[in-house]
């Protein structure tokens, strides 16, 4: 995490934490995870290594959502402090895998652009921001 972004820190809005992360909402999610325990796992490393261990196999899924860094965006600068990845590199990655996926991203022409380039079929979903907005991801 980014500093300014921890629970004792300021974070967005002077919340910590809590700016981007809700209690309620992350409770609820790993209740959820509890009854898919046995088919999950959690590993705590390189992202783009993972993916290529896994790449061949079509009965692997892969839901992405990097730092919100491309395009000129600057989320994912605020709240990470290894923020920086080559989105081009990402996404020629993600086209070659065998599985199914899903990847988030902020609706900028530069995503946009690259996305179509590596052959992928976008959908824009309405969310609502942190700071209740709502907007369009693909």
């Amino acid at each position: 995490m980014a500093a300014g972004a921890g629970l004792s820190k300021i974070g967005e809005d002077r919340k910590g934490l809590v700016s981007r992360w809700y209690p309620d909402t992350l409770i609820k999610r790993i209740e959820a995870l509890r009854g898919i325990r046995g088919r999950t796992r959690f590993e705590k490393a390189d992202a783009f290594e993972i993916i290529k261990r896994h790449a061949d196999d079509p009965g692997a899924c892969f839901f992405i959502d990097p730092p919100y860094t491309a395009g000129g965006r600057n989320a994912g600068r605020r709240l990470y402090a290894n923020c920086e990845i080559d989105h081009g590199a990402i996404l020629s990655l993600m086209a070659s895998v065998k599985g199914s996926l899903m990847m988030t991203y902020h609706d900028v022409p530069e995503v946009r652009g690259m996305a179509l380039e590596h052959g992928f079929r976008l959908s824009t979903v309405r969310m609502k921001t942190a700071h209740h907005k709502v907007v369009n991801e693909p």
